[in-house]
């Protein structure tokens, strides 16, 4: 589960950018069991209305309606117009969706590596209730990091150059508090800076307190 919401990033990254450069390009995926009752279906991906693709057995539908997170776990969901018939096979493509899904698993792999580091310091992180401040902020580093340093994606690592920089600085911190340099009390305030990926406005990092904990 992760901690950053779409919302979240949606604040901090500029899907398009990020569409443009990955180099994805949003295979389709099968999705929905039609009954030829149901008209609407959850889809495989969320916020990927832009540029997404519905298909009835390989066939563009260009008569669907689709809105973005309104699934029952925050997911697209198409409208047809008629109900697709038991046993047609329903498939969706979106390169801005398909981003979406890497930039979570990216958030994902960031979150255990902290995890990890949190267990040796003592803590037990909850992945259902994680708080804004300092953990949502080290996962967004971690993450975003983790997504652009993927090989298949070199466009982007050359686009932000100053995401290993935060990646760096939030590495230091984890491992300092690894170390009892500090402990997490309190909350650091989150950035809402719209940013196209990563490099947010100065004053984002962590506010520490006078006795090494956070403000």
């Amino acid at each position: 589960m992760a901690w950053l919401k779409v919302p979240d990033v949606l604040r901090r990254v500029n899907l398009s950018k990020l569409s443009s450069l990955t180099l994805e390009k949003g295979e389709k995926v099968t999705f929905g069991t039609p009954d030829g009752i149901a008209t609407t279906f959850a889809l495989p991906f969320a916020w990927g209305k832009t540029g997404a693709k519905v298909y009835v057995n390989g066939t563009e539908d260009t008569t669907a309606t689709i809105s973005e997170a309104t699934g029952p776990n925050g997911e697209d969901e198409v409208t047809f117009l008629a109900a697709p018939l038991a046993g047609d096979a329903l498939s969706a493509s979106a390169v801005v969706g398909a981003n979406v899904v890497n930039l979570f698993n990216a958030i994902e792999r960031a979150q255990g590596t902290i995890k990890g580091y949190a267990r040796q310091a003592g803590y037990t992180i909850d992945d259902t209730n994680v708080p804004d401040g300092i953990l949502k902020s080290w996962a967004w580093d971690l993450g975003a990091y983790v997504l652009v340093s993927d090989l298949r994606r070199a466009p982007l690592s050359e686009s932000y150059p100053d995401l290993k920089k935060r990646y760096d600085l939030a590495m230091d911190e984890i491992r300092d508090m690894v170390k009892g340099d500090f402990t997490l009390e309190g909350s650091a305030t989150l950035d809402d800076t719209k940013i196209d990926l990563g490099v947010v406005a100065a004053g984002d990092s962590p506010v520490f307190g006078g006795s090494k904990g956070f403000a």
